[in-house]
């Protein structure tokens, strides 16, 4: 057996050097093959560590325990024994409205007396820390000291101090070095804050100030009856091979432990519930993206190889006439085909880290800090697991024809006979294809669905391709076949049935594909971020507006300068059954839903199933209320269409039925809601309201936005208000971040085209020797002979790129509608640049490769 082993290899081998020469475009396209993929997920797994990373920042922890009531000394106790945290910190949170305080000298502070005058207040988010505090990320200060790591300066200050966000000092009046009144102590305004790590449990609806945590008890706020949150943020231990647990699986043993439903955790995944679509966006379009190159690059390397083991079915039949076995055979092209992926796989993984080295050593500065550009062991693993299944699925067709070959057959001409049982067998021997590609769509993309709308979709694209090209070029036929002359030549290249022109015409369709579809996917999430790019969004959010106060609010608002828009009702409300059954969701149970009505849709709404409201609710006609629903929130809790909802609105129960789903385009950043009721059903519940402060001029400068605070929160001291551009800033600072290399994956993804279509229009007229040497021997010149190729191979791109880029914006509708969730936006630039590149392209490599083949062909016997 061993014997037979190593000259099985020998054969492989010897055969494998003796062809190489031919086979050195085979070997180009494996190699890009690979490379492409390769760059592919290395780009999309560093910007999904380098996401990863910001949600810790953004939760400043690997995990947080959280709970409405202290933890016990046994529960905290029970945390550090099962997950043996290499840090913790201590936080308790609440709300509360906060004075300007009266202490004017730099003294400790006692409880102040109230003042004459009515004190302003403003709404504002406490939160006590410790020494820990934060585990990851870093205090910005707008008072000119350096970016702090640690809250140690605000636990050790000589005087009872506070951080606190700018928006209160407008809201109040004050400036640092004033104090500040909360309940019954005031605190030195130390310094202001521009930015904080941590989670926040108001979601960022009111401006944070920081506290030792040593002082929460003197504000006499967080006595019994009071609603506070404590918080455990905790950094998991870590192995020299990375994370010993990870957050989710932390959680999960975390709550197995504890066992009570009082206490929950939130992983970094859980922290970027303001940022989910956003990093949901940029993680879909790198995954569309590398599937994408690695669907041409796997059809174009089936093109190759089969058509190389094509050629060897002669050998094969040689193999067997002289008495080797039919196993022994296949076997022998096997191994040469694994050696061929094996060499393309090693020179593929010596190219990227080059490439990945070069890119670190002197471009480091075009990617953000902390972006790390490396190949990650489960990109190599997924290279590595791709190439062998794949060689070995590509050889199964070779496999199977060896099986039912007829030896004799090679006493014919030039084709090689196939017998009945081959001819039935002839296309299901590429079924093994056709499954190992859908396994490997699925395992890339980590989803079923995904994969078959992607490659589901490539794949289908790709076969229409080739139908319709059939189509095309059978129709071109019938029409010129009469037409003696050049087309008549071109029509019947291009209509014969060979493997070359079809393989060669569905690569084409794909490339074309490929050019369009990474351009508009891109396009397409560029004008999901657009409106914070461009700061089409507003400058201030306004919420818990007394009803009372809504219309002079209006007033207010007619003289400056900026608009009121999407005034919105805000009634809270907590949702108790569904279709009659009590609600098991733990979410619903705890917290009370914000709920809203409104007449008709905003502009950043869109109704995506279901039919519009019937008008105002008509409590006689005895039907349930109508309410509609944000698509995501829908398909997360399991609703569906006609479902019947119980509310509790200020102890009283409402039912409504859901009759639409609504798209809500959440970067508009408007004061959209989950879920929206139909008029005149909460329009007497108890209400606040809610809307955007939009600039009439294009731009509030700080100023002015300090101003407009001052001058609202005085005239509405019950008014409290969001700076969004600080909340932007963060969001603009990772977009920063994760630009380049989305770019850069859109461009590796044309290169890889490019090279791919280079390889394969070279490859396909290196099989067209003999072809023209007939040719030639019945007279044809080489002007001729250059021009029928030319425009044989000008027009199969011209009506390969019609197919492609059709296809294209197929695709990209599919994906950015049922993947991503994102406008549809076609890149017309892109489509004119696909064409000229297409057909310039094609034309280009068929003139240099026909001079090449000429060439061969005057110096052939």
């Amino acid at each position: 057996m061993n014997r037979a082993l190593s000259v099985n290899f020998t054969l492989a081998f010897r055969e494998l050097a003796f062809t190489f020469t031919r086979l050195r475009l085979v070997y180009f396209v494996l190699l890009i093959g690979f490379s492409g993929p390769l760059i592919a997920l290395t780009i999309a797994g560093s910007t999904a560590d380098f996401l990863r990373e910001n949600s810790k920042l953004l939760l400043s922890a690997d995990l947080t325990v959280n709970s409405l009531r202290s933890f016990s000394s046994q529960e905290i106790k029970t945390v550090h024994e099962t997950l043996k945290p290499v840090r913790m910190s201590a936080e308790t949170e609440f709300v509360t409205m906060a004075t300007a305080g009266v202490t004017t000298r730099d003294a400790a502070p006692a409880a102040a007396p109230a003042t004459a005058a009515s004190p302003r207040a403003t709404l504002v988010e406490v939160e006590g820390v410790d020494e820990e505090f934060p585990i990851y990320g870093r205090f910005r200060f707008s008072s000119g000291e350096p970016p702090s790591t640690s809250a140690c300066d605000l636990i050790h200050a000589p005087l009872l101090s506070a951080w606190v966000s700018g928006e209160v000092l407008s809201e109040l009046g004050v400036k640092r070095g004033d104090y500040l009144k909360l309940g019954d102590r005031e605190f030195k305004i130390d310094r202001v804050i521009d930015d904080a790590p941590g989670a926040s449990r108001a979601g960022g609806f009111a401006p944070r100030v920081f506290i030792p945590l040593d002082a929460i008890d003197q504000t006499g706020l967080t006595r019994f009856g009071s609603q506070i949150f404590q918080r455990l943020y905790l950094q998991l231990p870590l192995s020299s091979k990375g994370p010993e647990i990870n957050s989710d699986e932390a959680s999960d043993r975390l709550k197995a432990s504890l066992g009570d439903p009082d206490i929950f955790t939130r992983t970094p995944d859980d922290s970027v519930q303001g940022f989910e679509r956003f990093f949901r966006y940029l993680n879909g379009y790198l995954v569309v993206v590398t599937m994408v190159i690695f669907v041409l690059s796997w059809i174009a390397a089936f093109y190759c190889l089969q058509i190389y083991l094509k050629q060897r079915i002669k050998n094969a039949a040689l193999y067997i006439v002289f008495g080797a076995s039919r196993f022994r055979v296949a076997g022998i092209y096997v191994l040469q085909v694994l050696v061929l992926v094996l060499m393309a796989l090693v020179s593929a993984g010596v190219l990227i880290c080059g490439v990945v080295a070069i890119l670190a050593a002197h471009f480091q500065s075009q990617f953000p800090e902390g972006f790390s550009l490396r190949i990650g062991f489960d990109s190599w693993l997924k290279i590595f697991l791709i190439g062998i299944v794949s060689a070995l699925a590509f050889s199964m067709p070779l496999v199977l024809q060896i099986y039912f070959l007829n030896p004799q057959s090679l006493l014919g001409e030039d084709e090689v006979t196939e017998t009945a049982d081959s001819q039935r067998l002839k296309w299901l021997s590429f079924t093994p294809l056709v499954v190992v590609f859908a396994l490997l769509s699925v395992w890339l993309m980590n989803s079923v669905a995904d994969a078959a709308r992607v490659a589901g979709g490539m794949f289908v694209a790709g076969v229409i391709g080739l139908l319709v090209g059939r189509l095309l070029f059978g129709t071109l036929f019938q029409v010129f076949k009469h037409r003696p002359g050049f087309v008549r030549l071109v029509v019947t290249q291009l209509s014969r049935g060979r493997m070359g022109v079809q393989l060669g015409f569905l690569v084409l369709v794909l490339s074309a594909l490929v050019l369009n579809l990474v351009p508009h996917l891109l396009a397409s999430l560029m004008a999901e971020l657009r409106p914070i790019e461009a700061r089409d969004v507003p400058a201030l959010f306004l919420f818990n507006i007394p009803e009372s106060k809504i219309d002079q609010v209006k007033k207010f608002a007619e003289n400056q300068p900026f608009e009121l828009r999407y005034l919105s009702p805000l009634v809270l409300g907590r949702l108790r059954k569904v279709n009659g059954q009590a609600t098991s969701n733990d979410q619903f149970q705890r917290f009370p839903m914000r709920l809203s009505y409104r007449s008709e849709r905003i502009p950043s709404e869109s109704l995506v199933a279901g039919r519009e409201f019937s008008g105002v609710y008509d409590s006689q006609l005895g039907k349930p209320a109508e309410i509609s629903v944000e698509e995501k929130f829908a398909e997360r809790a399991g609703f569906h269409l006609g479902d019947e909802i119980e509310f509790d609105v200020q102890g009283l129960p409402v039912s409504a039925r859901i009759v639409n789903f609504r798209q809500v385009h959440w970067t508009a950043f408007n004061p959209n809601f989950f879920i929206m009721f139909q008029p005149g059903v909460l329009d007497d519940a108890p209400k606040l309201w809610v809307g955007n402060v939009y600039s009439r001029s294009g731009g509030l400068s700080p100023e002015i936005k300090g101003k407009l605070q001052f001058d609202l929160t005085r005239d509405f001291p019950d008014i409290s208000i969001i700076d969004i551009g600080r909340t932007l800033d963060r969001v603009l600072e990772i977009a920063a971040g994760v630009v380049t290399p989305v770019r850069a994956s859109s461009l590796i993804a044309v290169l890889m085209t490019g090279l791919i279509l280079l390889a394969i229009v070279s490859h396909n007229l290196n099989l067209r020797v003999r072809e023209i040497e007939i040719e030639k021997l019945f007279g044809a010149g080489s002007g001729l002979l250059r021009f029928l190729l030319l425009s044989e191979y000008t027009i199969l791109a011209g009506l390969a790129w019609l197919v492609g880029s059709l296809s294209a914006v197929a695709l990209t509708w599919l994906a950015t509608r049922h993947l991503l969730d994102i406008e549809f936006v076609i890149s017309w630039p892109a489509i004119i640049v696909s064409f000229i590149a297409t057909i310039g392209f094609t034309a280009a490599i068929a003139l240099n490769s026909s001079e090449r083949i000429l060439r061969r062909a005057r110096s052939s016997p």
